[in-house]
């Protein structure tokens, strides 16, 4: 008899919506869920905010949302893949699920679907921001938030260039930009060094510091009636007449009448025990986060040629960047933290390792196509998926706990979810 099987038992909890994810994107849905008036238990394997949503560059960008898989990223990623230090890098390893990834990859890597894919991001996004904006009023989260703007930094004129394009297809979804010549760029950041070539200032996009603002709206949550069952990891399912009737945890079992799957790079699994198969592979990314110079840069940046995105909050800076394509591996490789440290160095004066606060990795839940999952299943009814938000996560997150809200109570949609359908591969 298997262990779910031996699992029965008569103390099944009973609960409305089960969320399994305590990130940036489950912590909305609850968020939202409450204030439609529905009943939430959040199950989360670890800790609030605890993953990716942690230690990432805590970005809301509307108008800087370029995807991965665009024209000439294959080409980019095999020249990487011979750098350990590049800013993409992939584990070798039989996988066919890696193998599907690349494919699908490939396919979304031509100019229709990129551009496609851009303009349905920054949808999400402007919605996000908005919803981010008003829930850190309404509840007074102190989480350094301020839309100040994001500025690109380019060291080389063909960096520049191609960043220009990407201006021209930002313009004609209704956004806006201002680009710098060298002497601009250093009168706005004027703790840069004097190697970029130029830059562009995406004004009027936000950030915050992740970890504060995700546990901030736990907290907001718990007032209003979540019930958060910590250190609870989710073992499997059990599914009747099309829907799922039991979940299975390491702290017991639970009844729900509706589920969210919002478990990040964790999801992937998860949904193969529900015969959901999502394309999502778990990219690896880092940060470093030392004290703020006195001088130190007052706008996020984003340094083109190494991807690595800085950002302030209050007393500290934070570094964060790399791709890495290596499983649920949770080694930290130092070459790539490197990476990301040299780079700081090499454009932020004043920069010391210590005061150092902290040195993070976390798993990153990618879509092949770089959009998220977010809808029903076909096969069952009550589950909900909101997932694969790859580098987005916190800047999609309001605007997803809002749809999944909207799905589940039956109201009209803000945003119509089917390019985001959870079933769009199969």
């Amino acid at each position: 008899m298997s262990f779910l099987e031996n699992a029965r038992t008569d103390h099944i909890r009973d609960c409305d919506v089960a969320v399994i994810g305590a990130g940036a994107v489950g912590v909305s849905v609850a968020y939202e869920l409450l204030k439609a008036g529905r009943s939430v238990t959040v199950l989360e394997r670890s800790d609030v905010c605890s993953g990716a949503s942690y230690g990432n560059a805590g970005w809301v960008f509307p108008n800087h949302g370029a995807p991965l898989a665009r024209p000439g990223a294959i080409r980019k990623a095999l020249r990487w893949l011979s750098n350990p230090a590049g800013p993409l890098y992939i584990k070798p390893r039989l996988s066919w699920a890696l193998m599907r990834w690349l494919y699908e990859f490939w396919r979304a890597s031509n100019s229709t679907v990129s551009r496609r894919t851009f303009g349905l991001n920054r949808e999400l996004a402007l919605r996000s921001l908005e919803l981010t904006e008003q829930w850190i009023t309404e509840e007074g989260l102190d989480c350094y938030f301020g839309r100040p703007g994001v500025v690109l930094v380019c060291e080389t004129e063909a960096g520049l260039s191609e960043s220009i394009q990407d201006l021209e297809t930002l313009r004609s979804f209704g956004g806006e930009a201002t680009v710098l010549d060298r002497v601009d760029l250093l009168k706005k950041v004027p703790c840069l060094k004097a190697a970029p070539i130029g830059g562009i200032f995406f004004e009027g996009d936000g950030h915050l510091q992740p970890d504060k603002y995700v546990r901030g709206l736990s907290e907001a949550a718990e007032a209003k009636g979540a019930v958060f069952c910590l250190n609870t990891e989710v073992l499997g399912f059990e599914k009747e007449k099309g829907r799922i009737s039991r979940i299975v945890t390491t702290r017991g079992d639970f009844k729900p009448a509706e589920v969210v799957l919002a478990a990040g790079a964790w999801s992937k699994s998860l949904g193969h025990s529900l015969n959901c198969r999502l394309p999502l592979e778990p990219a690896k990314g880092y940060s470093i986060t030392v004290g703020q110079p006195s001088d130190g840069p007052q706008l996020p940046l984003l340094l083109r040629e190494s991807k690595v995105a800085v950002t302030p909050m209050g007393k500290q800076l934070r570094f964060a960047g790399t791709l890495e394509l290596s499983g649920l591996d949770p080694n930290v490789n130092l070459t790539r933290v490197d990476t990301v440290w040299s780079a700081a160095c090499r454009h932020i004066k004043g920069v010391q390792f210590e005061p150092r606060f902290e040195t993070w990795r976390g798993f990153r839940p990618c879509s092949p196509d770089d959009l998220p999952y977010i809808g029903r299943l076909s096969s069952l009814t009550n589950l909900t998926v909101a997932t694969g938000h790859g580098m987005s996560g916190i800047s999609q997150s309001a605007v997803t706990g809002r749809l999944v809200s909207q799905v589940i109570t039956g109201h009209p949609l803000d945003i119509d979810i089917y390019p985001f359908g959870p079933e769009r591969f199969s």
